[in-house]
């Protein structure tokens, strides 16, 4: 086995994922985070990732948690993730042939699993906190803390108007 390698606990990263895919099917949640991400230029995945470590028992994210994610994911993510999403972006705004629209596809698909593979790396970054029993605080609440922990840490300036699509967001985990 290569000793670099980080082993990811499956469960946990197949867990992730289909909270993920769940968390996105519900009606306004993945337009709240895309609209937050544009707005404040935040990550959705770490915006998932808030919503998802209370369900998985993991303590409260604090700030300097948050800080220690982001360095983790951002190389991938300014290399790789938002190029393949500005390139999804300005495809559909070109006069394309039948050919190229299959191209199209490809950069769509490459986007997906850019962000599968940035959700392991998040994952990652949360391995070694330390898990609690959530019960004793009502799961969702906690969801909202780590939301606000993530916009504290990023220091966006946010407006009380966007709270409704942080309510999205934590509505659709329920």
């Amino acid at each position: 086995m290569n000793k670099t390698a980080t082993l990811i606990d499956p469960v946990s990263y197949k867990s992730f994922l289909q909270f993920s895919e769940r968390l996105c099917s519900v009606a306004g949640a993945e337009e709240a985070c895309v609209s937050l991400q544009r707005k404040y230029a935040l990550n959705s995945n770490i915006l998932l990732l808030c919503c998802w470590a209370p369900f998985q028992n993991y303590r409260n994210l604090e700030i300097e948690d948050i800080h220690r994610i982001e360095k983790c994911v951002l190389p991938w993510h300014e290399k790789v993730v938002l190029h393949l999403l500005e390139l999804c972006n300005v495809f559909p705004k070109l006069k394309i042939s039948k050919k190229a629209e299959d191209l199209y596809f490809l950069a769509q698909e490459n986007r997906r699993y850019a962000e599968k593979i940035e959700r392991l790396i998040l994952l990652e970054g949360v391995e070694n906190f330390q898990k609690v029993n959530n019960m004793k605080k009502e799961v969702l609440s906690l969801v909202l803390s780590n939301i606000f922990s993530y916009l504290k840490a990023r220091e966006v300036n946010f407006h009380k108007n966007d709270l409704e699509k942080v309510y999205r967001i934590v509505k659709a985990c329920a």
